[in-house]
């Protein structure tokens, strides 16, 4: 149940910094997830905690305790990674307990602890099998139990699910949580999967470029995402952007025109603008999103707040239980919805999308969002 604090971590490979100047305090008894897109750095920042590589700048702590200049056998951690990487000619047995042998544990003690951790895992019956005779799904269980074993203070995974099929992603995603559960212990889980991080996580860190963009409880990330990357990168389909212009900028209120010329209205925490009047002054740039969800079928006849824009449909995905409806805009834009259950609608068809402005979110021309009030959101962080 080890914490781990990083404190103005960088790392440099010859001239190219790959992490620059990281503080992160990862929770005791907790998942957090390390996500961004490839080459973010999230794998290199695994591989200093664990002691595979060395910072260039920066403290690594672990139970308070600075843990640069120890191994990673000293360091007290196990880490699973993309790769099973078993020995091929042992048994299952044998590699869930070579480290134990290695480290010089009794017979007694090595049975046992290999016993438990495969029964944990479900693959007690298959201790005398090779890797070769199992399916990828029980040689990550192999792999997962050969550091459970250990009885490390924190367990780091480094995307152990991508090499599953689709089916074998969602059992093992249930596999790690029920035993996060169970060993009550700390992870540290890197993916480029939002979605597993979504289901499995505590706590989310969204990074690029080596940085920290926003860390965060899922839904905290998913209802209030700090810029446009954050909120197009969680999410999937991913968040729909449309361009503006302020038409207006009032204490509580921003009037915003869309290309087809409809202005939404949208209510803003009173404090949002300050300091920010020249990014939101007549006729500057802005970004609206929203959620694929969040856009439903409208009637432009209707009186009621918010906009409709019409559009043309692409293509659609009947999935059964629910359906993606992709259309683009009469102005070229292209914005995606999703519909529960299944929606059958004819390639080319006319249709209008009605647009909450309580669902909506504001981005400037940096890509920073604006505190916006929406209802129907922080209730399902409160719940």
């Amino acid at each position: 149940m080890a914490t781990i604090a990083l404190k103005n971590v960088t790392k440099d490979f010859k001239d190219h910094r790959i992490i620059a100047g990281i503080d992160l305090e990862i929770a005791g008894n907790a998942c957090t997830a390390l996500v961004g897109p490839s080459g973010c750095g999230k794998s290199t920042l695994l591989r200093l905690i664990c002691g595979l590589e060395e910072p260039t700048t920066g403290e690594i702590h672990i139970d308070g305790q600075c843990v640069n200049a120890l191994s990673p056998v000293e360091r007290g951690i196990a880490m699973v990674f993309q790769s099973y990487a078993l020995y091929p000619h042992m048994t299952v047995f044998d590699n869930m307990a070579f480290a134990l042998k290695i480290a010089g544990c009794s017979k007694t003690d090595i049975t046992r602890r290999v016993q438990q951790a495969a029964k944990t895992l479900q693959v007690d019956h298959l201790l005398d099998r090779k890797p070769k005779q199992l399916s990828g799904g029980q040689r990550q269980r192999v792999a997962i139990g050969r550091a459970i074993v250990r009885r490390p203070k924190a367990f780091l995974f480094d995307e152990p699910l991508s090499n599953l099929d689709a089916a074998l992603r969602f059992q093992m995603r249930y596999e790690l949580a029920r035993l996060k559960v169970e060993l009550k212990t700390t992870m540290v889980y890197v993916t480029h999967d939002q979605e597993e991080a979504m289901t499995m996580a505590d706590m989310i860190v969204v990074m690029r470029e080596g940085c920290i963009e926003q860390q965060g409880v899922p839904l905290d990330l998913y209802y209030h995402p700090k810029n446009i990357f954050v909120a197009s990168f969680i999410g999937s389909p991913t968040m729909n952007f449309l361009k503006a212009v302020v038409e207006a900028a009032q204490e509580e209120r921003l009037f915003l025109r869309f290309l087809s010329n409809e202005i939404l209205s949208i209510t803003i925490d009173p404090f949002a603008l300050q300091g920010k009047e020249g990014l939101f002054s007549k006729g500057s740039m802005v970004t609206i999103g929203i959620r694929p969800e969040d856009i439903s079928e409208g009637d432009p006849t209707e009186n009621k707040e918010g906009v409709c824009l019409k559009g043309n449909i692409s293509f659609v995905e009947n999935l059964g239980n629910e359906t993606y409806v992709y259309v683009t805009l009469k102005e070229g834009e292209h914005v995606s919805l999703r519909l529960a259950g299944s929606c059958f609608y004819k390639l080319g068809q006319s249709i209008f999308l009605f647009l909450c402005p309580e669902r909506c979110h504001v981005f400037d021309a940096n890509g920073m969002a604006i505190k916006c009030l929406k209802k129907g959101h922080d209730e399902h962080l409160n719940g």
